[in-house]
């Protein structure tokens, strides 16, 4: 669940239609298409399905676990499980002549409780996603809040991945990155350098994390759409 953002990270085969390999289509789902998405990190896991309801607007559901800080436990720490209900809207779409831009809101209702006794709380979720491809480049920012009574969490992820070669829509694609993660209450910028492989409705993200308090995190994520 390395971000609940992704949490749902709509993602698609955008490229499909002119036989290219992207790194990320950003929220965008094709019309009546399904995607899976599962993220594990040590202290997220999440789960997405998510649906296309047409080039503009998609939906999903997801349950996503965040290990927090708790001064109240043994161990100074407690997961926190969310049940959400997200819709996605494409605000602006721009082509260029080397690949595209997207801008999206999303947001929803949620239903948030602290395992180790929290009460079960509903709440809400909102953020943006800016993102910029090319078939050898891809960025992306990601501005996620969530509260409800007594709780909040916001996130900031950045994206940057470069391809070694442009793959074919049938080739399997590779790409080198890093993302940067920053949640409020944490005191450092979480820096986990990954791939992707990336081939028609599959792609698998697999990194570590390098940062002092995330050292040796792993981060796996996997995507298929249907």
């Amino acid at each position: 669940m390395k971000h609940i953002a992704r949490l749902i990270a709509l993602a698609a085969l955008t490229a499909s239609s002119a036989h290219i390999s992207t790194a990320h289509a950003g929220f965008f789902i094709p019309s009546d298409v399904w995607m899976v998405m599962t993220t594990y990190t040590p202290t997220e896991i999440n789960t997405d399905l998510a649906y296309g309801f047409n080039r503009t607007t998609s939906g999903s559901i997801g349950f996503t676990r965040v290990k927090e800080a708790a001064a109240d436990t043994p161990s100074g720490n407690a997961w926190r499980n969310l049940i959400t209900l997200q819709g996605v809207y494409l605000v602006k779409r721009v082509p260029t002549e080397e690949g595209i831009g997207n801008a999206y809101v999303f947001g929803g209702p949620i239903v948030e409780k602290r395992e180790q006794g929290g009460q079960q709380k509903l709440g809400a979720a909102a953020g943006i996603w800016l993102d910029y491809e090319t078939r050898r480049v891809y960025s992306r920012l990601k501005v996620h809040g969530f509260k409800s009574e007594g709780w909040r969490r916001n996130e900031v992820v950045g994206q940057l991945m470069w391809a070694p070669y442009a793959a074919d829509y049938d080739d399997i694609a590779s790409w080198g990155g890093v993302q940067l993660k920053r949640v409020s209450g944490e005191r450092q910028t979480e820096v986990t350098p990954y791939l992707r492989f990336f081939k028609k409705t599959w792609w698998v993200d697999v990194g570590v994390s390098v940062n002092r308090n995330n050292r040796n995190d792993i981060f796996i994520n996997v995507m298929h759409t249907f």
